[in-house]
């Protein structure tokens, strides 16, 4: 019988059940009685070799990790908003899990977001939309951000930036993966 699917097989366990002799086997010279050898015609001969079985240990899978929700990512969508605020896109990619900071996704995000605000110094955040989804294992949050920014006439205009975020959970926490400036 198949094993269930939340079950894995481990640890291969002995386990020992006798074996007739061969006296019992065959019965004793003149006795014509086959388990003339038998504990109360159980077919376990005194004399029984121990038979190893395999039998499977059942035990469950590692859990799987949580799923991610808006609330678990928050602090992290803060410390992007604070660095989209600064007007360094460095200031962004430093939020990035380890592994993903040298990443090429990376590198063309903080160039993007250098050309975007090129000339500009941002002023403020202002309004901030976001909306999150499933791509395979990855929670992706959507965003329009709008960012005030002040040219060398100190003009002030505002730039809508549409933003995604991708997260994955690692050891029971949100991490950052990457952050993408999508094209209007």
């Amino acid at each position: 019988m198949p094993l269930p699917d939340d079950l894995v097989a481990a640890n291969e366990v002995a386990l020992r059940a006798p074996r007739a002799s061969a006296n019992a086997q065959a019965g004793h010279a003149g006795s014509g009685n086959v388990n003339a050898n038998t504990n109360a015609g159980s077919g376990m001969g005194a004399n029984a070799e121990p038979v190893a079985l395999a039998v499977a240990a059942i035990a469950p899978k590692a859990p799987a990790e949580a799923p991610l929700t808006m609330a678990r990512v928050q602090p992290k969508l803060a410390q992007v908003l604070m660095g989209l605020e600064s007007g360094r896109g460095e200031n962004v990619t430093q939020w990035l899990d380890g592994n993903w900071r040298d990443h090429p996704a990376a590198n063309a995000f903080v160039k993007n977001y250098t050309q975007l605000v090129a000339g500009q110094r941002v002023v403020q955040l202002g309004q901030v939309k976001l909306r999150s989804r499933l791509v395979a294992e990855q929670f992706v949050v959507d965003g329009v951000v709008e960012l005030y920014v002040q040219d060398s006439g100190a003009a002030q205009h505002v730039k809508r930036l549409q933003v995604s975020a991708y997260f994955v959970p690692k050891g029971g926490q949100a991490m950052l993966t990457q952050v993408v400036l999508n094209r209007p």
